[in-house]
């Protein structure tokens, strides 16, 4: 029996649905899995497994640090890899990023799988609008089950051609991602995430929000940022006050963020809605 370590990130619990789906279908094939959310903490180690499955969202066009950094921690080990990405608004080359590394660290790609997931990220959010806030849909879903039960032939198929590479990006896109290197945002950026102590009720959304525990509260204290920051800026759009301020409200970013809400109504593929963040929720405006 082949074992399976099928390891996703996922803040929103979108990238979570497309790997409970994968799951399904591995099984349906025989395969003994262990999936684990990177957000728990590091995975068991590769070395005791014969196939590793890697998921996860995209951030800025490409894969979220907390992703790389995993990749980078593998073991030089030759096993049969399979990855998936879900994105918001165009696919960029994010995808490509994960495979290429994951070909140089352990090996032989049997599978990519892509799709649309809801794009929760705070700086449209801001904006007035959400992507895809419908996916994955039914349809998604089934497609990741299916997935899943293809590594089966895949694996077993030594001619197998993997997916073509995607597309990179436009160069603005190119650029956002440039501004956002993690040399960057975790020795620069992560120093300019401010509380206002007027607004702050203490009440630790912040803290439960950071996917790398990044964020730390002594009782009666405001919240104090580490520089473990990935840029989901997640801690500020779920603040319920509106207290935390980051780069990511400076006008210097304001072009990026502008060019992208403006271009993607015009993309007819893109689902939007049109939502208002209200204490930490974006509710949708009728």
């Amino acid at each position: 029996m082949v074992k399976c370590l099928l390891v996703y990130y996922s803040l929103g619990g979108t990238t979570k649905s497309i790997a409970n789906e994968i799951l399904k279908g591995l099984e349906s094939k025989g395969f003994e899995v262990d999936i684990h959310d990177i957000i728990e903490g590091l995975p068991p180690s590769i070395e005791n497994y014969d196939l590793l499955g890697l998921g996860t969202p995209t951030y800025y066009f490409r894969p979220p640090f907390i992703i790389t950094d995993y990749i980078k921690s593998l073991p030089k080990i030759k096993i049969p890899y399979f990855s998936f990405i879900l994105y918001g608004t165009i696919i960029g080359d994010g995808g490509n990023r994960i495979r290429k590394k994951l070909n140089r660290k352990i090996g032989r790609d049997i599978g990519y799988f892509k799709c649309n997931g809801t794009e929760n990220f705070y700086g449209y959010i801001k904006r007035g609008i959400v992507t895809y806030p419908s996916h994955p849909d039914r349809e998604d879903l089934k497609q990741a089950e299916n997935f899943g039960k293809s590594i089966e032939s895949n694996l077993n198929n030594k001619d197998y051609k993997p997916e073509d590479f995607d597309k990179k990006p436009g160069f603005i896109y190119r650029f956002e991602r440039f501004t956002t290197q993690k040399w960057i945002v975790q020795k620069f950026y992560y120093r300019f995430f401010k509380v206002n102590n007027l607004k702050c009720t203490k009440c630790g959304i912040c803290v439960d929000s950071c996917p790398t525990n990044n964020i730390s509260m002594e009782t009666g204290n405001l919240p104090k940022f580490g520089k473990n920051c990935i840029g989901c800026f997640n801690c500020e759009l779920k603040c319920p006050e509106a207290a935390i301020s980051s780069v990511i409200d400076w006008k210097i970013f304001s072009p990026f963020m502008n060019y992208n809400v403006r271009k993607i109504p015009k993309i007819p593929s893109i689902e939007i809605i049109k939502v208002n963040l209200n204490k930490g929720i974006a509710e949708k405006i009728e």
